[in-house]
Parts: structure tokens; C-alpha cells; sequence
């Protein structure tokens, strides 16, 4: 049964713009993302942050399309802002803007009309999307799925995200070692280096798609092997690992230690090969002792 408290944790927002939301006629797609958005930036102290849109359809269970058209309304309406555009090793960063004045959005009839620019026109026909096919149509497996991951790696987030906002801030990131992904993070900074958001970023991907002991186990494997790019040569092995359905670090060390090294199998090999059996060794000896006095004319031999 569920029991939320604050003592686990809490987002601190105004009283005026819980109150301000309300007066607005915003979807149910677009308040989804402004809870997300509310969640992983003011519920870590920091104004805005890089939320992807894979990390947002699994916070919100809301398709890709609905969320590319959710944050463009948004971003027009002038209620978040995109504060970095996404490149190759990086995604969008959004920020939620707090002043509500300038919001380019319809109020409820009972609050007044739009104050700063009555010139915007509203598609009444997409502000009114709450009929039940756009608000339901998300299917329920995912949001199943969604709702049980979330309440399954939420603590273990919360230290990643932690983490990442210290490396962003050149602060030592050392402060959670209590943590599995804490101790990746703290060896890859003991024995490697300063690590950078992106390379935190992989490290958490690789935690969420083969656990937390194996990343550790296959970082430390690669550390010890010195190649030239860490990141991959890790990947590599988990890889690998994955391909031998192995799940935990103690498969991995009963398949390393049943496996016969390839110079022992080689060794028996020749083995097999090269030595005689007792009872050929007693064949050969009996055709010696029979064919010891036999004399062999070679003189018609041409050499």
C-alpha cells in the first residue's frame, strides 16, 4: 500500500502558481508535461534541466507525437522555455517560466480574459482537447508499465540526477556514496578521472539496462584491461554478457570459471593425436621382433 511522505522527499512550488494554473485552460497532455517539468527541476532546487522525450513518455506515459505537440503549445504559449536546443550527446533543456502574466494562454471565463496580449487567437478546437479519446487513448500497458518503473527506481534517480547537477556545477559528486550508481560514479573519478555529464549520462543508461552491480563489475574489468576508450570497451563487455543471458555477477563468474582455457583443449588435442594407445604400442613391438631378421634386397633398387 502505498504511503508518500515528505520526510521521502517533496517539491517545493509557490502557492500563487499552483493557484495561477488553475485559472488557465491548459490540456491534460500539456499539464502532464508541466508536472514533469515541475518534478525534475524545482523538486532538485535548479530552474531548468535536459528532459528527453524517451524520459518523458516514461513519466508521463504520453506518446511521442502528443509530447513534440504538448511542448511546442507550451513554448509558444510562452510557458516553459527551451533554454538549450539538443545536439548529438545531449538533450533539449526546458525551464518552466513562473511569471504568469506572460502567459499567451485562454483563461477561464470566471478569471478574466488573457492580460498581456489579447491579439493571440486560441484554437479553441485543440485548447478543448479533453475529449475522452485524446485523454484516455494512451494505452493502458504502458501506463501500467510507467506508473510500476517509476515507483520501482525513483530513489535511484533522485541520486543520479543529484549527481549529474554536481558534476554540472564542478562540485564533487563524492557526497553520495551510499548509493550503487554513487559508487560507479565514485570509482570512474578514483581511477579514471573527472567524470563529464555525458559520460554520466551513458553510465546511467548502462544502469538502467543491465543493473547497477554489473556496470560496476564490467567498469572495473575495464579498467583493469586499460583500453583506449573505457566507455565502449565496458559496453563491450556488458554486452557480451547480455548475449550469455547473464544477469548477475555471480553467473558471470561461474561461466568464466567452467570454461576450459583454449590451451588446455589444445594441449589434449595434440594429445589425442600424437600418442599411442597401449595396444598399438604392443602391435608395433611384436612386428619388430617378428621382422628383426628379415634381410631386404635393395640391389635392383635404381638408387
Amino acid at each position: 500500500m502505498a504511503s508518500p511522505q515528505t520526510e521521502n522527499g517533496f517539491t517545493r512550488i509557490a502557492n500563487e502558481i499552483l493557484e495561477a494554473v488553475q485559472m488557465y485552460k491548459f490540456t491534460l497532455n500539456e499539464l502532464k508535461i508541466v508536472l514533469c517539468i515541475w518534478r525534475y527541476t524545482y523538486g532538485f532546487q535548479r530552474k531548468s534541466h535536459q528532459l528527453s522525450l524517451t524520459f518523458i513518455m516514461n513519466h508521463t506515459g504520453l506518446g511521442r507525437t502528443r509530447i513534440n505537440d504538448s511542448i511546442k503549445r507550451l513554448i509558444e504559449s510562452n510557458v516553459i522555455k527551451k533554454m538549450e536546443q539538443g545536439r548529438a550527446n545531449s538533450t533539449n533543456s526546458y525551464m518552466f517560466n513562473k511569471h504568469y502574466n506572460s502567459w499567451k494562454i485562454e483563461k477561464y471565463a470566471s478569471f478574466g480574459s488573457v492580460q498581456n496580449d489579447t491579439s493571440v487567437q486560441i484554437d479553441t478546437s485543440v485548447r478543448n482537447d479533453t475529449d475522452t479519446s485524446v485523454q484516455f487513448a494512451t494505452n493502458t500497458s504502458v501506463q501500467n508499465d510507467t506508473s510500476t518503473s517509476v515507483q520501482d527506481d525513483t530513489q535511484e534517480r533522485k541520486v543520479k540526477e543529484s549527481i549529474k547537477e554536481n558534476i554540472k556545477d564542478n562540485r564533487p559528486s563524492t557526497v553520495v556514496i551510499d548509493n550503487s550508481f554513487g559508487e560507479i560514479v565514485n570509482f570512474y573519478e578514483m581511477n579514471v578521472g573527472p567524470i563529464t555529464p555525458h559520460i554520466g549520462e551513458t553510465l546511467g543508461e548502462f544502469v538502467d539496462e543491465y543493473s547497477s552491480a554489473l556496470t560496476l563489475y564490467a567498469l572495473k574489468r575495464a579498467v583493469e584491461s586499460k583500453p583506449r576508450n573505457l566507455v565502449s570497451y565496458t559496453q563491450g563487455i556488458l554486452r557480451k554478457w547480455k548475449s550469455s543471458n547473464l544477469k548477475t555477477i555471480e553467473q558471470v563468474d561461474s561461466h568464466e570459471n567452467n570454461r576450459v582455457p583454449y590451451s588446455n583443449t589444445q594441449g589434449q588435442s595434440q594429445q589425442s593425436v600424437f600418442s599411442a594407445s597401449p595396444e598399438t604400442l604392443e602391435r608395433q613391438r611384436r612386428d619388430a621382433e617378428k621382422y628383426k631378421d628379415v634381410v631386404i634386397d635393395d640391389s635392383d633398387l635404381p638408387f
